[in-house]
């Protein structure tokens, strides 16, 4: 039996697995990526018309990578978040302290992936294996065994980045904390009257928050915005069964205000909200990044983040072992990683669920208590300016 061997072979190649397999085959290692889509196609890039909130901090990881100068000119920067809580009377408004600095950045998931993909084709030690289905997965102290439907693959290290239904989690009955939401997201990309400014908006509704992204739009006289309407079930089922002119008018009833009236539904899709935290994200010489570790509510956009945050986590702790010349799938790597990444994913989960749940409740002691809050960020700069810089990804 012939067999293809590699350093590291990661599984799935959405955002973060092109990520850290461009992050890792940068400093050598010969890494196998293998999907059960054809991922490279024109069609399946395009087809994800979702956006990604990139914070600075993300930024800075990609730019050291030398990946941000390929998505600078389709990225769409956010120069203020604007939060409302119900009512326009109580808000609160988030900038950049730093001159000249930004809070974050909006990009269309095809230009990231078009980036990601192109530079990995620059690089020898890197595969892409499309239209392959893994069959058996097996793991030993010296290796990790794959079978797919065509190949058997041997490597060091496996890491899992198949999502958050992560099938090789299953395969290594991987325990997982799960949250359901009750709740569905309406995610739309839309072209509108009024300029955005750079600026974003989210406003928490009893129902959930709705989230008003701006969007790089190359066409001076036309705005684009992506809309993130989180509600029950039913609801965002409704709304996505309406035809695209109703839609608009009931975009616009929440909207009109902030960007001006709707003018077109460029494309709509509903996504099931849920929350996960695994138990364990390394063992075995298995790695877990991305939305195989870890799922969190939207209502920060910061799940990507804290993706982009393993990656560059792991891609630090091979370097280090590397030049150590240990085991890239020892247990010194698995733990490393786990001590490194588990608080940041953990607290983040907290943070977002708890924010959800302070803000979906409408009692007069939960609205007195958000009404008081709202006034004491307002009035102290400094802890504005840590809650801004602990969105941008910089603590």
């Amino acid at each position: 039996m012939k067999f293809n061997n590699a350093d590291t072979i990661i599984i799935g190649g959405g955002l973060i697995g092109l990520t850290i397999a461009f992050f890792l085959g940068k400093i050598g290692l010969k890494v196998i990526i293998i999907d059960k889509n054809k991922i490279t196609s024109k069609q399946s890039i395009d087809f994800d018309f979702r956006t990604t909130a990139i914070s600075e901090g993300s930024k800075k990881i990609l730019d050291s990578n030398n990946i941000w100068r390929y998505l600078q000119k389709n990225s769409q920067k956010i120069e203020k978040i604007k939060v409302f809580d119900r009512y326009a009377t109580n808000n609160l408004d988030f900038i950049n302290f730093k001159q000249s600095k930004v809070l974050g950045y909006i990009v269309e998931n095809k230009y990231i992936k078009k980036a990601l993909i192109s530079e990995i084709k620059k690089y020898k030690n890197i595969k892409i294996i499309e239209d392959s289905v893994i069959q058996d997965l097996s793991t030993s102290d010296n290796e990790v065994t794959l079978k797919t439907d065509e190949n058997h693959f041997k490597s060091k290290l496996l890491i899992a980045s198949d999502g958050k239904n992560s099938f090789i989690r299953k395969l290594e009955n991987q325990s997982v904390f799960k949250k359901k939401y009750d709740q569905s997201a309406l995610v739309l990309n839309i072209v509108h009257e009024k300029n955005h400014m750079n600026t974003a908006y989210e406003i928490f509704y009893k129902s959930g928050p709705l989230a008003i992204l701006p969007m790089k739009n190359h066409s001076s006289r036309k705005f684009k915005s992506s809309i993130v309407w989180s509600h029950s079930v039913d609801f965002i089922n409704s709304l996505n069964s309406c035809d695209d002119s109703f839609l608009c008018k009931i975009i616009d009833e929440k909207t009109y205000n902030y960007i001006g009236q709707v003018e077109k539904i460029i494309k709509k899709k509903v996504f099931n909200l849920s929350a996960h935290l695994n138990t364990s994200i390394a063992k075995n010489r298995v790695i877990y990044v991305g939305d195989s570790a870890h799922s969190i509510h939207p209502i920060a956009g910061q799940g990507w983040n804290l993706g982009i945050r393993d990656s560059e986590c792991l891609q630090k702790i091979l370097i280090e072992t590397l030049g150590l010349g240990i085991d890239i799938g020892s247990k010194f790597v698995m733990k490393k990683y786990n001590d490194e990444r588990h608080f940041d994913m953990l607290s983040l989960y907290q943070i977002t669920d708890k924010f959800n749940f302070i803000f979906s409740k409408d009692d007069l002691i939960t609205k007195g208590f958000r009404g008081i809050g709202f006034e004491i960020i307002n009035a102290n700069p400094t802890l504005k300016k840590f809650i801004t810089s602990y969105a941008m990804g910089e603590r």
